[in-house]
């Protein structure tokens, strides 16, 4: 068994537990579960480790502590968002910064929370669907519609100006499959009554999470995402005596998976710098094996072919070490800026195998240059997200593939801008990638 407590290294205010079970012998999915306002990492760790040694698979529960961002609101995490803390982005960047010790497949997941943990798990999949493999949703007392006229967290009308992602893509978070589950006995009114501010989507649901779990499932059915209703008999509003329900239903779903190939082993994919792969095999049109490899090559050698140079200094960087943030305000608020991009080109760049790693370093290298010129930077990273985010607005019938080389153009033109500000990389590489990134092959 191996179960360990650590610190985010992308913003030290987190931690994460994670469990990797002792038969562990080959890559392994990941089961990634939210704890409620109570926090009960320790519950869903011991809960949760029979599913684990039945079906290799490893366990991270987040923690979120009280007070983050700010010391008067206890449980900010649920809405994704706070004060300039993109509460989805600190659980990306821990997956991802587990997958840099352990070998997982982290390009999709599977995601369970209860309660407060059921709130944040059912704006997760508005946001992020292309990272999820199957969702489970316990208990929410408060909800946020499937309605695009309506701000975030009520709907979903403004999530483009929120989190700077594309638009709601209701196809896509149909093809995952979604459980909600419930206690029999959780139908007491005290806690939802309580509650300040109900929308007008939750008065309309009822004062009960039975209620309010229904007229979700319900609501969501009208966009076109099925899901399944799991009641628990016996249990009230108690996460832990739900677990045996998600369990059950997590175990089916990695079996599923198993069966239908998509686990494949690490010895099936390689790459050129020896990075071990993220080999989560998705579907991709207009893709062909050629063309990732090229472009993986290409990532590999943005990187490798980095030197940066600033003030008195010189950095070649490429041990793979994650140095500890210093969380000032001006510093949190630029990495955020900086691993939303990341994850943003990370997510859709993800048919590359390998691309994960080797973008990560990329973008490690950017926040050295931020150190020493974060206006100029800032502004490059602002208009890159913004092309980005056009490409993603208008992308039409493009496969996978086609998007991630047009993001890539992106990321290689902002290249050549960070070389005005003392980035230096090998020149007939850059010239060749430029060319490339272009279409210029």
């Amino acid at each position: 068994m191996s179960l360990r407590s650590i610190h985010s290294t992308f913003d030290p205010r987190f931690s994460f537990s994670i469990y990797i079970p002792d038969s562990a012998k080959t890559r392994l999915p990941l089961v990634v579960v939210v704890h409620g306002i109570s926090r009960e990492v320790d519950g869903y760790m011991e809960g949760m480790r029979s599913l684990c040694e039945q079906h290799a698979c490893a366990l991270l529960c987040p923690l979120f502590p009280e007070g983050v961002p700010n010391p008067k609101h206890k449980n900010s995490y649920k809405e994704l968002y706070s004060s300039k803390t993109r509460f989805d982005t600190i659980l990306l960047s821990i997956i991802d910064q587990a997958a840099q010790s352990w070998e997982l497949y982290t390009e999709q997941f599977y995601l369970h929370g209860f309660s407060g943990g059921g709130q944040f798990v059912h704006r997760f999949m508005y946001l992020h669907p292309d990272r999820l493999a199957a969702v489970s949703i316990g208990a929410p007392g408060r909800l946020t519609a499937p309605d695009l006229q309506s701000p975030w967290p009520e709907g979903i009308a403004d999530v483009q100006q929120v989190f700077a992602l594309p638009e709601i893509q209701f196809d896509k978070m149909a093809s995952i499959p979604v459980q909600f589950v419930i206690g029999e006995r959780d139908v007491k009114t005290s806690m939802i009554e309580g509650m300040k501010d109900p929308t007008k989507f939750e008065m309309e649901a009822g004062q009960t999470r039975m209620e309010r779990i229904r007229w979700l499932k319900a609501a969501w059915e009208t966009v076109g995402i099925a899901s399944e209703l799991t009641v628990v008999s016996g249990a009230g509003h108690d996460g832990l005596k739900c677990l045996s329900a998600v369990t059950e239903w997590l175990g089916q779903k990695l079996s599923d998976s198993r069966r239908s190939g998509i686990f494949l082993p690490s010895s099936s994919f390689t790459s050129v710098w020896g990075l071990k792969p993220l080999a989560y095999r998705r579907k991709s049109s207009l893709w062909q094996p050629n063309r990732q490899a090229i472009l993986t090559h290409a990532l590999a050698g943005i990187v490798g072919g980095l030197v940066f140079t600033g003030a008195g200094y010189t950095y070649y960087y490429f041990s793979g070490l994650k140095r500890v943030v210093d969380v000032s305000r001006q510093k949190i608020e630029r990495f955020g800026q900086l691993n939303l991009l990341r994850l943003t080109v990370k997510s859709y760049c993800s048919v590359i195998p390998g691309s994960g790693s080797i973008i990560d370093r990329l973008f490690d290298e950017v926040d050295k240059v931020a150190e020493e010129h974060q206006e100029e930077v800032s502004k490059i990273l602002a208009r890159a997200q913004r092309e980005i985010n056009e490409i993603l607005k208008k992308r039409g019938h493009q496969g996978n593939g086609e998007l991630a080389v047009r993001i890539l153009e992106v990321i290689g033109k902002h290249i050549k801008e960070l070389g005005q500000l003392g980035v230096k990389a090998g020149s007939p590489l850059l010239h060749q990638l430029r060319g490339f990134f272009s279409g210029k092959d």
